[in-house]
């Protein structure tokens, strides 16, 4: 009985909480509401060793806006993977993108759609998917299995999904990932 008394408390506290936190605009939502369904945008991952050699891998995500409704953008990906054991293609995948959230606590509104916290950051033009773009750029640092990693990423809002550009170092692993936008489509 004293379980079932404590497990309702939570629950109680867990709804007032969820029903105080502030709604905010969904910044991947915005991204994608600016195109028509239809809208394609490719990015390509390719992972390889420092100064060469050894095995590549390249990661193709195709993504599509399936549906654009009022509370919702609804996006499809397709990843097609390429390496020495040979090619696979995913199954499609969907994804909603919810045009507003509750704002989790300890979350600079500012920074949606954006690293939280960055070592450094600025702006600079970027070029990918054959244009230029306004970008803004974040430099991180995380952990991997292999060791530490460091991350540079660009970010522009006119592009769906924002994230125009990263590379990422692990110099434990001695690898690179360089992940680039190479094409947007629109119908």
């Amino acid at each position: 009985m004293h379980r079932l008394i404590m497990l309702a408390v939570l629950a109680i506290i867990a709804g007032a909480s969820r029903g105080s936190a502030e709604e905010v605009e969904n910044p991947i939502y915005t991204s994608w509401a600016r195109c028509r369904p239809g809208t394609t945008v490719v990015v390509r991952e390719v992972t390889e060793r420092e100064g060469g050699g050894g095995e590549r891998l390249v990661v193709t995500k195709r993504r599509v806006l399936k549906t654009l409704a009022a509370g919702k953008a609804v996006v499809e990906e397709v990843i097609e993977t390429e390496s020495s054991a040979g090619v696979t293609k995913s199954e499609p995948q969907e994804y909603t993108h919810r045009r507003t959230f509750a704002l989790p606590a300890g979350v600079d509104k500012a920074r949606l759609g954006r690293p939280q916290k960055a070592d450094d950051e600025g702006k600079e033009d970027v070029e990918a998917a054959g244009r230029t773009y306004h970008a803004e750029w974040f430099d991180t640092k995380g952990q991997t299995e292999a060791g530490p990693s460091v991350v540079r990423a660009w970010y522009a809002d006119d592009v769906p999904g924002l994230l125009v550009k990263s590379v990422t170092r692990v110099p434990g692993a001695r690898k690179n990932t360089t992940m680039t936008l190479v094409e947007v489509k629109t119908p």
